[in-house]
């Protein structure tokens, strides 16, 4: 019997605390009666009806709780309609944003078993920096010496041209790997095999192609194993087909990436031309057992090799971490401001709801007079907030869809990113914004209930004398000097990062972007080009049919152009003495004549390139400003010196080289600062693998890329057709990432602010309305316009202090985050400090302004009738 009751006292949780309070003694004198006369069944039968009775009151006691809430909403429209529009504005980029950072951190990336995989660095303690490339000698040192890694995987990009096969010559993008590659992707063929460490070994010509290939080219021929494409004008033997969407991490672009084609890396080649490559491993021991690994093998190999590997360690990250890595400060950035844009719009609600219900003092003092318990104020309080917050969420939930989408579209069309591809409103945005609505909910209905829910019942009930500061003064004022605070520290925060990135923006590049297209051309045969002459002579046939064109003012050919792509290299310059390892590093450039002039890139001393710095002539480079400042003496004094730089191609052996011109430094990337350059003729250093041609023509990028397709078609048939961009777009894709943060930040600073000056508003409305009988009197008294509109503001201003002074602390600890994690290099100085004080000092004053000119023109006659 004992056991039965204590049963039922649990389900007795069931009904609601009034129900139990009152009827609970009679309910469990009523069970204990009828489990003596029935029994067991009789006791289950109660068990039933208590859970039955208790939930259906329950549900009973919510719907009149909302159907109570909703004839207050039909009463007071305005109110209604303002607390909706804010929860729906700060409730739906809560739900944009977390949805698109739920999609981008917790997203797995599309490759196996991402989270055991980890990505090896190289790090340079001597010229302090972190490379993802490796030597080829590196890695098999890694493969032969390693205790902690299973399989280790190295990977080359390639570019190659696809010839035959039913159709016109084919760009195709391929990969050089090692032979545990697809065993460290745990791949498994389409069709065939794929390659392994024989392949590597043995530099079979061997050839594995993506499925997409397989489909498109071959039309998805299961016979295509075993027979012979020519890619590269290499004969190469089919011996499989990759796995549907096959990826892999492709850690110099810094995202997950796809081949058309794999090769077996040759050892031979890639010892003798220093080839870098990339490396990813999977462990067999924990990451802190895989650093101590590899600073072990670096040791031994600075031993081995003091030359080349004094000061040179690595160490291991997960492959999740080093891509996605770099984009983890902005979205921790933004994150935290739309959290604080939710907490400034729960502090504006609360306090609506505070002055709303002031107003219901003697309401709620009445109920609780006719013996309605706290609890059931407090249930009915929450009830009617969370109703208008959850419908404010219903039309954030649609902003957050469209929001998604607009910022994905953005993303697609600027710059494609497999795992950020075709981003749209799915569970994760719906689960973001469903918490947000809770977390608003709560936030912003459990202070004013709770405060609500304590009332003076004597005032409240002798309808106390108006101008008293009602129910939740003070804690109206703390939530007014939060949602300032919170507002100042997201303004200032988007006001740095844009300072920081207008300062870099404003400052010339160094060159000009405007009516300049970039076309790539690549494919030409290793085989029939492989010597620096003949490799010359196909660019300069190239380039003089397109100079030829209508409408084409002028034409270079470079390696890397600014936006699009980079490179760097170690020097000696003659009669400087440098430590094994201690070498500088510049930024290093492969152009031909005229890249210079085409860019408007200004030639400071000395001489351009020529034809006549061919490969077999005496070796030339060209420095930019600051290299010449840093390493050569001066723009002048730098003419004439020779350097050395870690630069061969084909049969071009690295060699002394004299400086014979100094030109302007330009940045290549809208938010980075000009390095060091040094350039070389692209006639001497050749490299036909990712020329590029840059174009100065009024002509768009289509027809630049069909007259460029006619040049090379004309001087080789064999090679693909060329794509073509403009640098314009290229500029504007290099800063999107920044751009999307800036903008983001503006957007929510904006939203703040504007909620922040709503909640100001609504209080000193409030403060006016409550103390007009106050008013009245002053200005029956004599006191003027001017004296009563100083009166409120002063009081506006002494409630906007706290929150100033709180938000200046805030401020600062943004400024802070965003130097340490974002390197935005703007510093809090007075313009900025004064602007933002300016906007918010500014804001303040004008919703405080308009509620005390209203006061001003109380009539004493009529607030003292009233009263």
């Amino acid at each position: 019997m004992r056991a039965a009751a204590l049963v039922f006292d649990l389900l007795l949780g069931a009904c609601p605390h009034d129900m139990r309070r009152e009827y609970g003694v009679a309910m469990r004198a009523h069970f204990a009666s009828t489990v003596r006369e029935g029994g067991a069944a009789a006791a289950f039968r109660a068990y039933a009806d208590v859970v039955l009775s208790g939930l259906g009151e329950r549900v009973a006691m919510l719907a009149r709780d909302v159907a109570f809430a909703l004839r207050g909403m039909r009463r007071t429209p305005v109110f209604a309609l303002v607390v909706i529009l804010t929860a729906a504005v700060a409730i739906g980029a809560n739900g944009a944003v977390y949805g698109l950072l739920a999609n981008v951190v917790l997203r797995p990336l599309p490759i196996a078993q991402p989270d055991s995989l980890l990505a090896l660095w190289e790090v340079d303690s001597v010229h302090g920096y972190t490379s993802e490339a490796f030597t080829y000698e590196d890695y098999e040192a890694l493969r032969r010496d390693t205790r902690t890694l299973e399989t280790i995987a190295v990977l080359r990009p390639v570019s190659g041209t696809l010839v035959g096969a039913g159709g016109p010559p084919l760009s195709v993008r391929g990969a050089s790997v090692g032979g545990d590659f697809f065993a460290a992707y745990a791949a498994r063929p389409q069709l065939g095999r794929l390659l392994g460490a024989r392949d590597e070994r043995d530099a079979t010509p061997a050839v594995v192609i993506s499925d997409e290939l397989w489909r498109t080219r071959f039309g998805g021929d299961p016979a295509l194993v075993g027979r012979t494409v020519r890619i590269n004008d290499t004969a190469r033997t089919v011996v499989g087909v990759a796995p549907p969407r096959f990826l892999f991490a492709d850690l110099w672009r810094g995202q997950i990436d796809h081949a058309d084609y794999f090769v077996a890396m040759a050892p031979g080649a890639a010892r003798r031309t220093g080839h870098s490559v990339l490396v990813v491993a999977r462990p067999t021991a924990p990451s802190g057992a895989v650093d101590a690994d590899l600073k072990r093998i670096f040791a031994s190999l600075a031993v081995a090799r003091p030359d080349t590997g004094a000061g040179l360690s690595a160490r291991a990250v997960h492959v999740t971490d080093a891509i996605l890595g770099p984009m983890r400060p902005s979205l921790v950035a933004v994150g935290l401001a739309v959290l604080a844009v939710l907490a400034v719009a729960c502090a504006n609600i609360a306090n609506l709801f505070l002055s709303r219900g002031s107003s219901r003092a003697g309401e709620i003092a009445t109920r609780f007079a006719l013996g309605a318990s706290r609890r059931r104020l407090l249930t009915q309080l929450l009830t009617e907030s969370t109703l208008h917050v959850a419908i404010g969420g219903v039309l954030g939930l649609a902003l957050a869809a469209v929001l998604v989408h607009a910022v994905a579209g953005l993303i697609d069309a600027a710059a494609p990113v497999i795992y950020l591809q075709h981003l749209e409103p799915d569970w994760k945005t719906f689960a973001a914004t469903g918490l947000s609505i809770v977390l608003a909910a709560l936030l912003a209905g459990a202070a004013p209930a709770l405060a609500l829910t304590r009332p003076d019942l004597v005032s409240a009930m002798k309808s106390a004398d108006r101008s008293s500061a009602g129910t939740g003064r003070r804690l109206r004022g703390a939530l007014v000097t939060l949602e300032i605070a919170l507002a100042i520290a997201v303004v200032a925060a988007a006001a740095i990062a844009t300072r920081s990135y207008y300062d870099l923006a404003r400052q010339p590049l160094g060159f000009d972007t405007a009516n300049v297209t970039v076309a790539f051309v690549g494919g030409a045969s290793p085989r029939r080009y492989d010597t620096a002459a003949r490799a010359d002579a196909l660019l300069q046939a190239i380039r003089a049919r397109v100079d030829a064109t209508p409408g084409i003012a002028s034409t270079a050919w470079a390696l890397t152009t600014p936006f699009i792509g980079e490179s760097q290299t170690s020097f000696r310059v003659e009669g400087a003495h440098y430590a094994p390892g201690n070498e500088p590093i510049a930024d290093v450039d492969t152009v031909s004549d005229g890249y210079f002039g085409t860019l408007r890139i200004p030639l400071l001393a000395g001489r351009d390139f020529s034809r006549r710095d061919v490969p077999s002539g005496a070796a030339v480079a060209i420095v930019s400003r600051s290299f010449a400042e840093r390493y050569l003496g001066g723009v002048r004094a730098a003419i004439g010196r020779q350097l050395t730089a870690e630069m061969s191609t084909l049969d071009v052996p690295v060699r002394p080289r004299t400086v014979v011109g100094v030109v302007g430094d330009m940045r290549p990337h809208v938010a980075t600062r000009a390095a060091p350059t040094l350039y070389a003729p692209l006639a001497q250093i050749p490299n036909l693998s990712w020329v590029k041609l840059v174009v100065r023509t009024p002509l768009n990028t289509q027809q630049v890329a069909e007259a460029v397709t006619a040049a090379v078609g004309a001087a080789d048939a064999t090679m693909p057709r060329v794509t073509a961009t403009s640098l314009e777009h290229e500029r504007a894709v290099d800063a999107l990432d920044r751009w999307l943060t800036d903008v983001m930040l503006a957007a929510l600073a904006a939203i703040a602010l504007s909620l922040a000056v709503a909640g100001i508003y609504a209080v000193v409305s409030y403060g006016v309305a409550r103390r007009t009988r106050e008013i009245g009197i002053r200005a029956a008294f004599g006191a003027g316009p001017r004296a009563i509109v100083t009166m409120v503001l002063r009081d506006a201003l002494r409630l906007a202090a706290a929150g100033i002074v709180v938000g200046l602390v805030f401020a600062g600890l943004a400024a802070w985050a965003l130097k340490e994690f974002l390197d935005v290099d703007a510093p809090v100085d007075a313009l900025t400090g004064l602007t933002v004080l300016a906007i918010i000092a500014g804001s303040i004053g004008i919703a405080a302004y308009l509620p005390a000119r209203r006061a001003a023109r109380v009539d004493p006659v009529v607030a003292l009738r009233y009263e």
